[in-house]
Order: C-alpha cells, then sequence, then structure tokens
C-alpha cells in the first residue's frame, strides 16, 4: 500500500487527509483554530511536528512520533483517530449536518531520505500557492512556513542545531509558538 506506512518510533511521517466528495473540512476560521487545538491535544504527546498547511479540504503534517513501544503503530493510530472523530462530531454540530467528513484512511508516508525530506517540507508550504489561494507561502495563514522560515534563517547559521532540530530534536511547531493559525 503505497500511502499507509506503518508508523514507527524515531521516522519522520507525512500524514494527510482529505475530505468526502466535495466537503470542506474547515469553512471558516474558527475551524482550523479548533482543528489546530485538537491536533496539539491529541498529536503533541506522541509526536514533534515540523511543518504543517491547512488547506480548505485536507490538510498535510510532518511529523516524527517519539513514542518508544513495540506495539506503537497502534498506540499512535488512536490519537489521530481521536482527533480526527472528535473535530468531525464538532464539525457535524456545527454545521447540523451527519456522516463522514473524511475519507475513510488518513494516509501516512514515512520519510525515507533527507531528499525527499526537503522536498517534502516545500511541497506541503506550497501548496496553497498550487491551489491559487495566494501568490506566496507566507500569505497563507493555515500553515508553518512563516514559523519554518524564520526558524530556517536562524538555524542557517548554526548548522548542527539544523541537524540537531531536525534529526534529534523535539521539533519546533508546537501549541505555545504555533499561533494557531495566526499570520507572521
Amino acid at each position: 500500500m503505497k500511502y499507509f506506512d506503518s508508523f514507527e518510533e524515531g521516522r519522520f511521517f507525512h500524514i494527510f487527509g482529505h475530505a468526502v466528495g466535495f466537503e470542506n473540512l474547515f469553512r471558516c476560521a474558527e475551524n482550523y483554530r479548533y482543528f489546530l487545538e485538537r491536533y496539539h491535544e491529541y498529536i503533541d504527546p506522541v509526536a514533534h511536528t515540523f511543518c504543517y498547511c491547512l488547506m480548505p479540504n485536507h490538510f498535510h503534517f510532518l511529523v516524527r512520533f517519539h513514542l518508544q513501544d513495540n506495539a506503537v503503530h497502534h498506540k499512535l493510530m488512536r490519537p489521530l483517530s481521536n482527533l480526527l472523530n472528535g473535530y468531525t462530531k464538532a464539525y457535524n454540530r456545527m454545521f447540523e449536518r451527519r456522516g463522514a467528513l473524511f475519507i475513510n484512511r488518513t494516509r501516512r508516508r514515512a520519510v525515507k531520505n533527507d531528499v525527499y525530506l526537503n522536498t517534502l517540507i516545500d511541497y506541503i508550504h506550497e501548496n496553497p500557492v498550487r491551489s491559487g489561494f495566494c501568490q506566496t507561502p507566507g500569505e497563507w495563514r493555515y500553515s508553518s512556513f512563516n514559523q519554518f522560515e524564520a526558524w530556517r534563517k536562524h538555524s542557517s547559521q548554526h548548522e548542527s542545531y539544523l541537524y540537531n532540530q531536525l534529526f534529534e530534536g523535539a521539533g519546533f511547531f508546537s501549541s505555545s509558538a504555533a499561533g494557531l493559525g495566526a499570520s507572521a
């Protein structure tokens, strides 16, 4: 299965999901904010997030899991499932709708090398530009692009810092640093 790699502790993963049909996952700023709040509640305890982008009908996250356990895949799927199910319930209440909001299975792909890692970071941040929502990635409010660029500029002066954060560190996107979708 091309996009359903099993989660492993210590590896980077591209996690992405899409709305069913032509539905939007996020119809207003409150939806984006709420999703990111719940994301931090459920995912921060098990993974470090390095970048993200929320689009109206789909999302992308680059994460590395830090849970150490033999049954790591199942323990990591539960918080992700809780996030998506909880968001769906809140969304359905808000918009007086019923049924599934997300396509059946959230996709996940292991990042196998640093070339793909760099390509993926750019891909995630360029999503709103490719979709015609903005001219530059920094204009999109619901991504980590501005945080990531500030981090990249700082770390380019300290190569070992960049290495440590990407490959040994705790990530840089946390609920306290996120601004929950606020413009930079």
